[in-house]
């Protein structure tokens, strides 16, 4: 197999060489904590043995040894990471943040996706996520360590109230897409309502999927837990779980600090007042 060679970091990453499909493709980017992996999942199992693939760009480059998030980019290998993604036929993602430090081949007639969620909620499973049920293994493991004990003597409070810029700061990178063929899906709106969700993945993408297949991916991705569980990576999928976690000020804040994601994403029945 041909690869095609990248230096990130100083470090060569061999990529393997993609195939330009005919039609079809374009970039799914899903918020960290907002389904992103259902998201990367189903696109997967979609795309397999049809005219249109997939490829996860953050953990292809992770097997090779570069956190795309995190890397140092010389010119050349900018422009190599642009030139490896800039290709019809395939469906690019993995993102849970939109890139600030490479470009990505981003036009008017390219299909985007961006799944997101109450980011109230967000930051709620963000907190059960780094202290009870992240992986601590890999490359990323030196950041989600030192978290997950840091958060041992954090309440669930004082974290939501110092991460709302942060997660403000991630919805406003994704306003790059807006020049795009974008479509935006709430969490909310799909997490109970998978099959539109295969579809307009489907038919948004180009995947020659059939009926039967759609179904049978849609089953096998619906994982609703009979009850909470801190130490699953599916913890529980109701939307609002931010009302039973947070204290009444806490919400209040996050609500004032995160008052325009909140309307502009149609969470504004959410804001009091």
């Amino acid at each position: 197999m041909t690869t095609c060679r990248i230096e990130i970091d100083g470090n060569i990453c061999e990529m393997p060489e993609l195939a330009q499909g005919a039609s079809g493709g374009g970039f799914a980017f899903g918020l960290y904590k907002a389904g992103s992996s259902l998201l990367y999942r189903t696109l997967r199992q979609l795309a397999r043995n049809t005219s249109v693939g997939y490829f996860d760009v953050l953990h292809k480059f992770r097997e090779a040894g570069a956190i795309l998030e995190t890397s140092r980019f010389s010119e050349t290998g900018i422009a190599l990471l642009r030139s490896y993604v800039d290709r019809r036929g395939i469906v690019f993602g993995g993102w849970r943040e939109f890139p600030t430090n490479y470009e990505l081949p981003l036009r008017a007639d390219t299909h985007t996706y961006l799944l997101i969620r109450d980011p109230r909620d967000m930051i709620t499973s963000h907190y059960f996520s780094l202290k009870y049920s992240h992986l601590t293994t890999g490359l990323e493991a030196k950041y989600i360590l030192p978290e997950r004990e840091r958060l041992q003597h954090v309440d669930i409070d004082a974290f939501a109230r110092s991460q709302a810029s942060v997660v403000a700061s991630y919805f406003s990178q994704y306003e790059a897409l807006q020049g795009t063929r974008l479509l935006l899906r709430r969490y909310e709106d799909i997490i109970l309502d998978r099959m539109t969700f295969a579809n307009e993945l489907c038919e948004h993408f180009g995947i020659d999927a059939p009926p039967a297949k759609r179904r049978a991916v849609v089953e096998r991705n619906t994982v609703l837990p009979a009850s909470e569980d801190v130490h699953a990576h599916v913890r529980q999928v109701t939307p609002g779980d931010h009302a039973k976690k947070l204290s009444p000020a806490t919400i209040e804040f996050l609500n004032a600090e995160l008052a325009d994601v909140l309307r502009k994403y149609d969470y504004k029945s959410h804001i009091a007042g």
